[in-house]
């Protein structure tokens, strides 16, 4: 079984689908090239916690992925005021 989690603001979502069911594999990639086009980062989740590799293509051999919103820089418009 392969497995997706999206982070997300309102809470993680966990998708799975089998590698071996043509049809489930079809709609993974739908979902995957959906988030991605929305600016999601997707990661392979490695057995080391700390290593995490970017995707950029969709593969059905890569079974667990993390989807991440991409982070902005910049200031924020609220003014503030440094004493």
């Amino acid at each position: 079984m392969a497995t997706y989690t999206v982070l997300a603001g309102s809470g993680d979502l966990k998708l799975s689908y089998d590698p071996a069911n043509k049809d489930q594999v079809a709609a993974a990639k739908k979902v995957f090239n959906d988030l991605v086009k929305k600016g999601m980062k997707v990661y392979v989740d490695t057995k080391s916690k700390s290593r995490r590799k970017e995707v950029t293509e969709f593969s059905p051999t890569q079974t667990k992925l993390v989807f991440v919103p991409q982070l902005t820089g910049g200031m924020s418009k609220t003014k503030t005021t440094c004493r």
